[in-house]
């Protein structure tokens, strides 16, 4: 099955990525691309006279104005709603959201798509509004509050698979390609930043002190002052019974439970300082949990430091550095993936830098404040570069959920209630219909409680396989 798809004089390589992500990497279609004279991208299979026209606004907006505050959609909440377009399509919303373009879509032979489909999946997945408009935090990372999805409450819904959803339902009917409405296997990826594989304040005794007073007082867990207090004095015999952040034999216990396979990304370098941890991966110490976590079957990477975003040489060099430790560890992998340490990024570089680097993914598509889908999607896609207005080799592998963000008081602060469990019992609800990986961050370090662990546990118990 083959695919003729013609766009307008003026679109760009903008527009030719968006083609392929779509149709080949999500719905493993073959095209080819055609230009004609007219504000649309029209769709249509090769000896038939069925037609599929979406009208484009975006990309015209694009060639007049390049990467500037014009292109960004307006805030008006303008939907469309999809039972009306027919009564036997199905799908978790109704309520489509439009960025670009008007509300309105006729079906028939020559099917009339009146809203902006590709470019709005440009602009969700390229991140565009973080270079136009950047508004960051003390970590220098966009703010996920002031996202133009959480402005208009769509942070918790996958868009960009809603319009896939739509898409393939359009293509079943005027085009005969049938393969809408196939149920998916619910998929679960969970990942472990090892910032602090153990319990070390760089020799602060005050931060020794204030962690031990918070035990106490704040988390009302006096076990666990006690294990801190136990853990100074086997801890520098190699015993690390009592270190509260050395989890890993109750981590790894849990994901073979439930049939889980992890990921686990090691901080390589250090550039800022205590920020970077307390730890080298090159320690003997680490040798043995490494060779652990590789032989249980899970996946390991790097964790970007805290400073090399901006710095291509830096990025290099820790992937270097892993490699080394694999290979003094006998450790044999195939390609290798990255998160950026605090999911710092700069979206004008840091892809460019680990795709040089010659990394198969990264991992670091998730707002540090708000949990949601920053991308608009659960799917792993290939990332594109606004500095070269390319596309990448690069995966981006988007989180949804991370541990701080749901529970810092900095950021969402719900806590461990049932109304937590709601709110990420429907992000994964929504993942799954759409097709996607509902892919987590949980730290090793931040399973010092009963609640922590649980609220964990309740969220591998909702897995389905393994994204391979």
């Amino acid at each position: 099955m083959s695919l003729l798809i013609k766009v307008p004089e003026y679109s760009g390589e903008e527009l030719n990525y968006v083609l392929e992500v779509v149709f080949k990497h999500f719905l493993q279609i073959e095209f080819e691309v055609t230009q004609h004279c007219f504000d649309s991208i029209e769709v249509c299979e090769k000896g038939s006279g069925n037609t599929i026209r979406f009208k484009d606004s975006f990309y015209k907006l694009l060639s007049l104005h390049g990467y500037n505050k014009e292109i960004l959609p307006t805030y008006k909440n303008e939907y469309i709603d999809l039972s009306s377009i027919d009564n036997d399509f199905s799908c978790k919303f109704f309520d489509l959201p439009i960025f670009y373009g008007t509300a309105n879509c006729n079906l028939g032979s020559h099917t009339e798509v009146s809203f902006d489909f590709f470019g709005t999946i440009f602009f969700l997945l390229s991140r565009i509004e973080e270079v136009i408009q950047p508004v960051l935090d003390k970590h220098n990372r966009f703010i996920g509050q002031h996202s133009y999805l959480n402005k208009r409450g769509l942070l918790q819904r996958p868009l960009v698979d809603e319009y896939i959803h739509f898409l393939k339902y359009l293509l079943k009917m005027c085009l005969s390609l049938d393969w809408y409405g196939k149920k998916e296997e619910p998929k679960i990826e969970v990942s472990c930043d090892v910032d602090h594989p153990f319990y070390r304040t760089g020799g602060s005794v005050t931060r020794y002190i204030k962690a031990f007073a918070a035990d106490i007082l704040i988390r009302k867990q006096p076990k666990l002052a006690a294990f801190r207090l136990l853990n100074l004095v086997f801890s520098p015999f190699k015993n690390y019974t009592f270190d509260p952040y050395y989890t890993f034999d109750w981590y790894l216990s849990k994901l073979k439970k439930y049939k889980i396979k992890g990921s686990f990304y090691f901080i390589c370098d250090n550039t800022s300082g205590s920020i970077d941890g307390y730890y080298s991966i090159n320690e003997k110490a680490l040798d043995k949990l490494i060779k652990g976590i590789f032989n249980d079957g899970h996946r390991i990477g790097v964790h970007g430091s805290y400073n090399s975003i901006n710095s291509q040489s830096q990025i290099k060099k820790e992937k270097v550095i892993f490699q080394d430790v694999l290979e003094k560890l006998n450790i044999k992998i195939g390609n290798i993936g990255s998160r950026q340490h605090y999911l710092r990024w700069d979206n004008t570089s840091t892809s460019d830098y680990l795709n040089s680097a010659g990394y198969e993914y990264d991992s670091s598509g998730g707002y540090a404040d708000l949990s949601g889908f920053k991308f608009g999607t659960a799917r792993s896609f290939p990332m594109w570069s606004l500095k070269n207005k390319k596309k990448l080799a690069l995966l981006q592998k988007p989180i949804i959920i991370m541990d701080a963000s749901l529970l810092s008081v900095e950021y969402m602060n719900l806590g461990y209630a049932e109304s937590t469990r709601k709110f990420i019992k429907e992000l994964f609800d929504s993942t799954h219909y759409y097709g996607g990986v509902f892919r987590i961050l949980w730290h090793n370090s931040h399973l010092l409680t009963s609640s922590d662990r649980e609220l964990l546990e309740y969220i591998m118990q909702l897995k389905g396989p393994y994204e391979n």
